[in-house]
């Protein structure tokens, strides 16, 4: 399997971009022009919410791939300011499944790895970008990996 949302989260990224620019703008118009500061400023509230919102999905660029025996998956925050690029390698031999949580903001899934008796988890990665059919193939992937042992 070879999986990226990478078209989904540009559009995420782009509407950060256009919510921060809005805000700035209205909060200039609003020193600018008195009259209708108020509504304005009141505007400018309602975009910054939205843009609250938005940061609270994580919408995050998740990608996983099965490249020689070893499970990659590949994310990022999308946010124009925090493009932080991280990536998690898992020989198919330490796969030891996952975790599937879901929360208000959408779903979160903790990857586990198994080395001798212990068993560790790496931190929760956010899928709320992930399309709903897509997470399913993702889901069956991960299912037949861990059943298996490799695909």
């Amino acid at each position: 399997m070879n999986y990226n949302n990478f078209k989904t989260v540009a559009k995420y990224s782009i509407i950060y971009g256009v919510l921060l620019i809005i805000v700035i703008v209205l909060l200039i118009f609003s020193a600018i022009e008195p009259y209708f500061k108020k509504w304005y400023l009141l505007i400018a509230g309602i975009t910054f919410a939205v843009y609250l919102v938005l940061l609270a999905l994580k919408p995050h660029f998740f990608g996983i791939q099965l490249n020689k025996n070893v499970l990659e998956i590949r994310f990022y925050n999308p946010h124009p300011f925090v493009g932080n690029y991280k990536q998690i390698k898992i020989p198919v031999a330490e796969y030891d499944g996952y975790e599937l949580k879901k929360t208000l903001f959408g779903p979160r899934i903790i990857f586990k790895i198994r080395r001798g008796k212990a068993t560790g988890r790496y931190p929760a990665l956010s899928l709320s970008a992930v399309k709903k059919q897509d997470l399913e193939e993702i889901i069956k992937f991960l299912d037949k990996l861990k059943a298996k042992g490799k695909v």
